[in-house]
């Protein structure tokens, strides 16, 4: 794995905000297996490594592909996405969640949820062995944040997107704790584009076949350049394992439905008064 040494470059938000990512947006191109650093801090910033565990990684192809109802959306930036959330998800009372519970994959595919889950335990492995002390700092964090029945497979991941041929404006990851490194596996087959422009240090990465990148989402200014299609069997997939922030409100399961209750038979009691 060769190690490549960048100076980080000044971003003005502003001018991001709702910007498609596009390939002449940066000339410098990277490709392979690597280890970013950078210039002034010698901070390890990113890596991206190969998914050597071959059944593994088709396990999780495998799974992508099985995927149906893919959820579609219009991000900030205009550009619609198709994806699917999976792993565990926080209270949300405005969207009438008043507790903890499963992303929506764990309910209407529940076998392709747990194939999608069996993976973040691999990932976490790769990460521990790539950047043992971000490993140790981020897992210390989890224990002592997070419930176990809200981590992934007991990992330090709480939850996770899919997303099936996304190009993405340029955006840092919200919601995720601080200073908090996501793992995102990338599938890709008979397709142009699909490149992750980095902002922050002016490269382009052009990910290899069942590789899997690490780096703090949430930190740096990303987009996805478009996706273009070589064959009717051409696809990109990438999945997200992260750490949502707001878990650490969520108690055990059985308090939470206790909360639940509690929580909606006040509701119905407001109503009945009105």
């Amino acid at each position: 794995m060769k190690t490549i040494v960048l100076k980080k470059q000044k971003v003005d938000p502003a001018k991001l905000k709702r910007k498609f990512a596009e390939e002449r947006d940066c000339e410098e191109i990277i490709e392979g297996f690597f280890r970013l650093i950078d210039e002034e801090t010698n901070e390890l910033v990113a890596i991206n490594a190969p998914i050597s565990n071959e059944v593994a990684s088709q396990n999780l192809r495998e799974a992508l592909k099985a995927v149906k109802n893919w959820t579609v959306a219009s991000r900030g930036s205009g550009l619609k996405t198709t994806s699917k959330v999976f792993g565990y998800q926080p209270r949300n009372p405005i969207r009438q969640r008043p507790f903890c519970h499963r992303g929506v994959l764990a309910k209407e595919q529940p076998q392709v949820h747990q194939m999608i889950c069996d993976f973040a335990p691999i990932a976490e492995e790769i990460f521990k062995q790539e950047n043992p002390k971000g490993y140790q700092a981020q897992r210390e964090l989890m224990l002592e944040e997070v419930k176990p029945e809200w981590r992934i497979k007991g990992t330090m991941f709480t939850s996770g997107i899919a997303n099936n041929n996304n190009a993405l404006g340029y955006h840092r990851d919200r919601g995720n704790f601080e200073d908090y490194w996501s793992a995102m596996a990338v599938f890709r087959q008979n397709i142009e584009g699909g490149n992750l422009i980095v902002k922050d240090y002016g490269i382009k990465i052009k990910f290899s076949d069942a590789s899997i990148f690490f780096f703090n989402g949430q930190k740096w200014w990303h987009g996805v350049t478009p996706i273009k299609k070589l064959s009717n069997e051409a696809y990109r997939y990438t999945v997200v394992y992260y750490a949502l922030k707001e878990m650490w409100k969520c108690m055990s399961i059985e308090d939470e439905l206790t909360y639940a209750i509690k929580t909606r038979k006040e509701t119905e009691l407001k109503r009945l008064k009105k």
